[in-house]
């Protein structure tokens, strides 16, 4: 068994999908619970720690290289760092038990603890481009900022249907909000018209804002931001 990051990899664990789930974890950081009471019963609530130097570091590897195409030969003339840390490297093969053995990149000399962030984050990220099932890494979601795995080959905005159901829930009401507002704005729109018919005088705002729909406040905000035209208009 031979250490990588703090990790044992043996010949039967050495699988893309445990790589790929490895580099997904080193790019979300991990996770806390804090326990919360409710009127019955208590709750655990999952918290990410705020990013470290290392795991920013390798997200932005990993937005550079989505840029890049993602194209390798195209980030490392961007990245000449990581092009020269590919360098320091060994190759591995590992036999399974199937008719199937396996290469694994190691950098030579970058050990977690030791090594800076910037060289640990850059071993995570070769890692990452060097399995071969480097597509299926999705994100950053939409809505928790999290990398996930992709099950299937098609672009997904959401690591959960949780998260997809959140955004859903956010849009619906922003835009309830906003039909709501195009409805108030055209009512109020109305009454300054009636305004003007009857050739009133005196504060057009007031008596717009004897309807309970409106207040003086209001009025004077919807036509600071030229939603409303008021009189003389």
């Amino acid at each position: 068994m031979r250490a990588k990051g703090g990790i044992g990899w043996t010949a039967d664990e050495h699988s893309a999908s445990r790589q790929m789930q490895f580099v997904v974890d080193c790019l979300n950081g991990p996770v806390i619970k804090t326990r919360r009471a409710g009127a019955d019963t208590a709750t655990w609530k999952r918290r990410r720690l705020p990013h470290s130097e290392l795991e920013d570091e390798l997200r932005r590897l990993v937005e550079a290289w989505k840029r890049s195409g993602p194209n390798v030969r195209k980030l490392f003339q961007e990245e000449p760092e990581l092009a020269a840390f590919s360098v320091r490297s060994q190759i591995f093969f590992h036999p399974t038990n199937t008719g199937r053995g396996y290469l694994e990149w190691s950098p030579s000399d970058v050990v977690e603890g030791v090594s800076s962030p910037k060289d640990v984050a850059r071993d995570r990220f070769m890692t990452l481009i060097t399995n071969p099932n480097w597509d299926a890494l999705g994100g950053p979601c939409l809505c928790c900022t999290d990398y996930f795995i992709k099950a299937v080959d098609r672009p997904r905005k959401f690591c959960s249907a949780r998260c997809g159901a959140r955004v859903s829930a956010v849009v619906a009401v922003k835009t309830k909000r906003e039909r709501d507002h195009a409805e108030k704005v055209k009512a109020a729109q109305a009454l300054i018209e009636k305004w003007k018919e009857k050739k009133r005088r005196g504060d057009w705002k007031a008596w717009i804002a004897r309807d309970i729909r409106f207040t003086k406040r209001w009025l004077t905000r919807a036509v600071n931001s030229g939603d409303l035209k008021p009189p003389g208009l």
